[in-house]
């Protein structure tokens, strides 16, 4: 018909896609209580929200930690996985104030864009599983679909399997990195 095949690709990606996510919104939900308790430290900011959006992640199963709020509080305490999702010269320093009040049995992760600091802190912190994210995607994404997310290993358990398989069902690919060669590669 005359169109070009670079168009004519992306016409076809976006009507997958769009089949995909119509097929998945009628599939069976999830229990909402077969999803741990999530604190977001740092929930309002866009791409926190998208990743809540992209999981589908229950109401019910979900606080929202912001600026100003102590994060010595019940929220934080009870969650099974907690994300810090702080912009990048808060990550240290929140981190640490984190870490020492988050369960034993739960999940401690960010999604910041360098990965050795806050892995290091994360190593110190204490027995709840660790992992540093990085999601190589901004707030933009319709679907987690071949989007890459960098996971560096800190401490893994059950939880952290878990949540990883949450984003690997939704179609993101994970890819494993040390932290060290990870922010060398943002260097570059």
């Amino acid at each position: 018909l005359g169109v070009d095949g670079l168009l004519a690709e992306e016409i076809f990606i976006a009507l997958m896609e769009g089949a995909q996510r119509a097929q998945a919104s009628d599939s069976p939900l999830q229990a909402a209580d077969s999803f741990p308790k999530l604190a977001i430290i740092g929930g309002a900011g866009r791409l926190a929200r998208r990743l809540v959006e992209v999981l589908n992640w229950p109401a019910a199963r979900l606080s929202i930690i912001e600026r100003g709020d102590a994060l010595d509080c019940e929220a934080l305490r009870s969650a099974e996985v907690v994300l810090i999702t702080v912009p990048l010269e808060s990550l240290a320093d929140v981190a640490r104030a984190a870490a020492p009040l988050v369960r034993r049995d739960a999940l401690l992760a960010d999604i910041g864009s360098l990965k050795f600091e806050v892995c290091e802190i994360f190593r110190e912190s204490g027995p709840a599983e660790c992992l540093g994210l990085h999601p190589v995607f901004g707030p933009t994404v319709h679907s987690l679909r071949r989007q890459k997310i960098v996971v560096c290993p800190v401490r893994e358990g059950p939880r952290a399997k878990e949540f990883l398989a949450r984003f690997s069902s939704r179609g993101a690919e994970l890819v494993v990195s040390d932290a060290k060669h990870h922010d060398h590669l943002m260097a570059a």
